[in-house]
């Protein structure tokens, strides 16, 4: 007793042995085909999912398995990435897009003139005080009073020069 060969390739259908099919064995024989047929399926099937087991097993064990995707760690994007734009003053750690950073730029700005639109223009109009709330509060407290009426006024000699 021999047994059938198995070649692994999908067959497209079983036959289906007639009767009026006379009884002819052997590995080609009509009695042997449906055998033939579904063994050829069998290994087809059964390679393809050796084939699975052995792919998901390397992808698993793979440090980086899928490479199409930036990587967690200091990523490197391509292309035109985009990002939800936080709201505005938000402070969390979400990414700050183009967007926001201009926005919150604008709104520190404000409607300044654009001879005060950026910080080194303030700063230089500000004569780089890095205490100016402090002398400008100590300014305000030398203001004269204004029920004094003038009388309060240091040097009135200057005052109507």
């Amino acid at each position: 007793m021999a047994n059938l060969p198995e070649t692994p390739q999908w067959e497209s259908g079983i036959y289906q042995i007639e009767v009026s099919d006379p009884v002819l064995g052997g590995p080609d024989g009509i009695s042997n085909r449906q055998a033939k047929q579904l063994a050829s399926r069998t290994s087809y099937l059964k390679q393809k999912v050796e084939k699975s087991g052995t792919d998901l097993a390397a992808h698993i064990a793979a440090v980086d398995p899928h490479t199409q995707y930036a990587t967690k760690a200091s990523p490197t994007f391509t292309g035109t990435p985009t990002a939800p734009t936080p709201a505005n003053g938000d402070n969390s750690k979400k990414l700050a897009t183009t967007e926001f950073v201009a926005k919150a730029l604008a709104a520190l700005a404000g409607s300044a003139p654009e001879t005060l639109d950026t910080l080194k223009e303030l700063a230089d109009a500000l004569g780089n005080d890095p205490n100016f709330a402090t002398t400008v509060l100590n300014k305000l407290a030398e203001k004269l009073a204004k029920d004094q009426n003038g009388a309060d006024i240091p040097e009135p000699a200057l005052f109507v020069k």
